[in-house]
Order: structure tokens, then sequence, then C-alpha cells
């Protein structure tokens, strides 16, 4: 039976509308979580030839070394900075590494020989913490392309049979490299991928060892010859491990002591996309409860990208440093594994819903007025922080005062506060100093009085939260 295009338009329609309020939406209103921030300040000062490709900077005062993580993710984003004054050039990088996921999640399905493509990109975007990743600009959203990527062409070697390809293997190193480049040795589960496929299809071992082995060779290679030829990229790697990995597991950025912390987050992220599954079940089962027979290939299949989603996760659960949006790199094939996993179900929805052509048009018009809503409400907020809409407007106001001077004095406890630290050199390329007695102006929280050794008076500004002071006798 020839099925209309109502069913699968509908369906890309759900995503949009999906895609429309979780992301574009607030993707491009200003405020954003402080690695974001932190991670676009970098990529700007490097477009503005404010550090090297092999020594980013943040500020004068705070990482003007940035090595907290690899440099390409940073670079690759700089390359966005034609106007670092907008807040958009970040938003743009993001907004392309989502569209350019979501075209791999489709070039995989339609490699599988799998319909109803919108089934795997829905899987994907439900999940809250892949949503809050991309609006905030983390860099686990890059790796996760890369990583895709890889995957994708050691696959696709995997299915030619027992003589590896170089020519896939090479771009599966190649991709591989990029995403250890842009955040990590976490990056690097892909090499246990070839594996993986073996043990689910159960063929190829021979060749999957051999592929993995020239994976695992060829990464080695490429950064021993990056390091022994780069000064430069080996002094940057040394304060990167020496940033990130001194006393590990108890890493200075830890903030758990229970390692299982981040399996309960990974069930609780996948809650949506399978209470998703869930209603198609209910919608299309039959008299026993149970779905039609999946196709042993897709079974095979849903299994090798659950466990590559493992791999990709659990190994995150050997440091105390667990945060929900680490899981980020693992949830296009913890996608993928549930869209191949329910594919019968919603091949049975897709013909079962020719039965309610009244439901079909309900369907429509409330996905129409949620794009139109969606519409109504990017335009009257894109102009409206998401957050710290206070911080970010005294900040507009200090700058024009304190204007050319790029420097500000603070105290300890508004030295911490790493979001506005953030938003300083993002927006302004303003420094916060603890050293008061080196500037002419003094940054303090309004509910907070002055408690510098030095003799300042308050400017009388329009702020709500920040109070700026001016050094009494200026002589700087």
């Amino acid at each position: 039976m020839q099925i209309p295009k109502s069913f699968t338009s509908l369906a890309w329609m759900l995503v949009l509308v999906l895609a429309s309020w979780s992301i574009l939406m607030p993707l491009l209103r200003e405020g954003m979580f402080m690695d974001g921030v932190l991670y676009s300040a970098v990529a700007s000062n490097l477009s503005k030839g404010i550090g090297r490709f092999w020594d980013p900077s943040f500020s004068p005062t705070l990482y003007p070394h940035f090595h907290e993580q690899p440099p390409f993710g940073l670079w690759l984003q700089s390359l966005f900075f034609i106007d670092g004054a907008s807040r958009f050039p970040e938003r743009m990088f993001d907004l392309c590494v989502f569209m350019a996921t979501v075209a791999v999640l489709l070039v995989y399905w339609k490699s599988a020989k799998l319909r109803l493509g919108f089934w795997p990109v829905l899987m994907w975007i439900s999940i809250p913490t892949v949503q809050w990743g991309i609006v905030n600009n983390v860099l686990e959203q890059p790796m996760a392309l890369f990583d895709l990527l890889s995957i994708f062409f050691i696959w696709k070697n995997f299915q030619k049979g027992t003589i590896p390809s170089f020519g896939y293997l090479s771009l599966a190193l190649l991709f591989l490299f990029l995403a250890s480049f842009t955040k990590g040795i976490q990056g690097l589960f892909p090499l246990t991928a070839p594996l993986i496929f073996a043990f689910a299809y159960k063929r190829n071992t021979p060749s999957a060892l051999l592929s993995s082995l020239t994976l695992f060779i060829g990464i080695i290679l490429c950064y021993a010859l990056l390091l022994s030829f780069s000064p430069s990229a080996l002094e940057s790697y040394k304060a990167y491990f020496l940033s990130r990995f001194d006393g590990f597991p108890n890493t200075r950025h830890a903030n758990t002591e229970y390692r299982i912390v981040l399996l309960g987050k990974l069930f609780l992220e996948l809650a949506i996309p399978l209470a998703l599954i869930g209603l198609v079940f209910l919608f299309t089962r039959n008299k026993d409860g149970k779905p039609t027979d999946t196709d042993s290939n897709t079974q095979a299949l849903a299994l090798s990208f659950f466990l590559i989603a493992v791999s990709a996760s659990l190994p995150i659960m050997l440091s105390h440093e667990q945060r929900g949006f680490y899981l980020n790199t693992s949830m296009p094939f913890y996608a993928l594994a549930l869209a191949c996993w329910s594919y019968d179900w919603i091949q049975k929805a897709e013909h079962q819903f020719l039965s309610f052509p009244k439901l079909n048009k309900y369907l429509h018009n409330v996905l129409v007025l949620s794009l139109f809503l969606s519409l109504v409400g990017f335009i009257t907020c894109i102009n409206t922080p998401k957050r710290d809409a206070e911080k970010l407007a005294d900040m507009a106001e200090i700058a024009k005062t304190i204007y050319p001077d790029k420097s500000i004095g603070v105290n300890p406890e508004t030295w911490a506060d790493w979001g506005l630290q953030n938003y300083c050199m993002r927006y302004h390329g303003i420094s916060l100093d603890p050293d008061t007695s080196k500037n002419r102006w003094y940054l303090v929280p309004s509910e907070k009085l002055v408690t510098s050794p030095h003799s300042f008076e308050k400017i009388k500004l329009n702020t709500k939260v920040l109070n700026l002071h001016k050094r009494k006798d200026d002589n700087l």
C-alpha cells in the first residue's frame, strides 16, 4: 500500500517544532553557560590575533595562556568571528555543528537502507543535554560530530568485507584525530568500533582486529609526528595534560566522590526518547503487545550503536569530574541505537496512521500553530537574554564608561564570578584584576560594600547588580 507523505511531513514538522523551541530560539538569545562563553572569548581573541593557535589566551589576568582544552575546536570556532562585537559568531558555529550532525545522522540512516529518517533525528534532539549542549557552545558537540564521521567510515570499512579499505580507514583516522584534537582523549573511543561491529555482526573479526590496530597505531603516529616536529605543540600538550589530568582521578575540576552519578544522569537524559518509543509502541501494539520481528541486520546495527555509545560514556566514570554534558559525545549513538531498536514500531505507526484521518488533520493544525508561535516567540525574545540579563546590561553600561581602559580591579568574591569574567572579556575585551592598586576602576556587586584598601568613589550609573567605583586620586 502506498504511504502518503502526510505522515513523514508531520513527523518532520514535529522535529522542526522541537528544534525551534528547544534549540533555535534559545540559541540566538544572549546569555550562556560559563564554559561556552569562555570558549567563545578565546576564539574571539584568536580571530583578533590575541594569542596563537598553540598558545590561545583568555585575558591578561586569567588564563593568559589557555591550555584547558586542545586548540583545534577553539581555532575552528574563531573562523566564524567576522564580527567579534556581535553575539552571533559562536551561535552560528553551534548552528552549523547542529545541522551537520543532523545531516550525518541521516547519512547513517540512508546507508543502512532504512526509511523514516526523522526518527533518529527526533531521538537525538529530544535528549535534554543535547539541546543544552548546542545552546551553550560546549566542545562536546563538535567532538561528537567528528566521532560520528570517524565511526561512519569505520562502518563503511567493515562493510567492505575481510580486506580493510585504506581510503575508509584514512578518513576514519582523520576524523578520529580531529575529535581528540578538539576535546582530548575522550574523543578516541572509536578505536574499539571495528571490534564492536565484528562482535555485533559475528563476522570479519580478523579484519576488525587489523582495522582497530591500524587506527591505534595511526593515531599514535599522528601525535608522535606532531609533537616531535612542533615544539609549540609539545609545550601546549604538556600544559593541557598538567591542567586536566594532574591528580587523576581526583583532578582540580572534580565535582563528585561517586562515579556512578553519571550513570544516573544517563538514564534521566534518555527518558524522553524512551518515552517517545513507549508512546509509539502503545499506538501500534498488536494483540500480544509485541512488535514484529526486526531485521537481523537492523538488530546488529542497534547493538553496535549501543555498545559504541557505552564505550563513549562509561570511561568518563573513571574520573571524579562528572558533568551531564560530558555524555553528549555518546548521545548520537544512543539515539541511533534506540531508533534502530524501535524501527518496526515506527513503521507500523506510519501504516496505522492512515486509519486516523481526523488525527492527521488535528496534528497538522497543532504543529502549524506551534511553528507560528515559535516564530512569534523568536521575534519577541531575540533581544531578551535568557540568563544574566541584568549583569549583561550593567557591563555594557560600565564598558562605555571606562573606555578606552580595558582593566577593572575587583575584590576576591567578584574575581570568583566566572560568568562575569567571561562576559567582560567576550563582549568588551575587559579583564578583571584582583590587584586593585594597578587600576583606575573598581567593580563590586551592588549589595556589597567597597572593601578595597585604596580610596575609590562610586560612579553614578544606571546599573542594577554591579557598582563601578573610580579612584579619587586618579594618577594612573
